[in-house]
């Protein structure tokens, strides 16, 4: 059996330098930036996200309504009658286009996250249309909440609106506040450069 010491121990071999290797040493003040803030890929999704479901339940309201079940409480079926119908039936005719449009700039706005103005700029535009859609699908959930009060399926839709609403304001202070975030880093780590 062969016992070893500390010191028989050899340190093994230096790695020989060569010509052609250069070393190079990291300074941690030219460290690449950090990567831009994703806020225009999570407005985008948002927007994307609410422009298929409200583009769906327009198709649907527009063309579906052929059988109503009321087996379950959420398959209600509620009806418009005269102003109140030609209207409803005006707005999710304009829900549909606004989703169209809607889909098309959250689309666009994810393709271009690269260019990060840009980006920025269609991202306001697609959130600007979503929120113009909350608004035409709060109206329509009005509409019916004046035809049918108390209504617990229309009570839960009008909460959900709301907060679809809130949270398109927030992604809106979410795109004001991202680039300005990452363009005070920008200026922070110019200084320091100099």
């Amino acid at each position: 059996m062969m016992v070893t010491t500390v010191d028989s121990m050899k340190a093994p071999p230096a790695f020989p330098a060569s010509k052609n290797m250069a070393v190079t040493t990291v300074d941690s003040k030219k460290l690449a930036p950090p990567p831009p803030f994703p806020g225009v890929q999570l407005v985008s999704s948002w927007a994307l996200s609410y422009a298929i479901f409200y583009g769906a339940c327009a198709l649907h309201n527009i063309y579906g309504h052929i059988t109503c079940d009321q087996s379950h409480w959420w398959t209600s079926c509620y009806y418009l009658y005269g102003a109140a119908g030609d209207e409803a039936g005006k707005l999710e005719v304009a829900t549909l286009w606004c989703s169209a449009a809607q889909a098309a700039t959250a689309v666009a706005a994810l393709l271009l996250a690269r260019r990060t103005t840009l980006a920025t700029a269609v991202a306001f535009v697609a959130l600007a249309i979503t929120a113009a859609n909350h608004c035409l699908v709060a109206r329509i959930h009005g509409l019916f909440l004046a035809a049918y009060p108390g209504d617990a399926l229309l009570i839960v839709c009008v909460a959900v609106t709301v907060a679809a609403i809130i949270l398109t304001l927030l992604g809106f202070a979410l795109l004001f506040l991202g680039p300005a975030a990452h363009d005070a880093n920008a200026i922070a780590q110019h200084k320091m450069d100099q």
